[in-house]
């Protein structure tokens, strides 16, 4: 893993949280080592026991792409 980031939201009235509160951003070297992160038996068990524990939840994978960079 490259990099871990955790936020909490700050919920509002009328934002469009649809109840999520929490999102974690990992970061990966490559495809590969996603694969292997995802398959390695502590992600298993800790990806396991936050199911139980949550009521919903959201993941995707996307790949960013730098359009412009701060001249500042």
């Amino acid at each position: 893993m490259k990099g871990f980031e955790w936020y909490l939201g700050h919920v509002s009235e009328g934002s469009k949280h649809e109840g999520y509160t929490h999102c974690a951003i990992l970061t990966f070297k490559s495809q590969e080592a996603l694969v292997e992160y995802l398959e390695h038996p502590s992600h298993v068990a800790f990806a396991n026991n936050l199911r139980a524990a949550v009521e919903k939840n959201i993941i995707f994978s996307f790949t960013t792409t730098v359009t412009l960079k701060a001249s500042f």
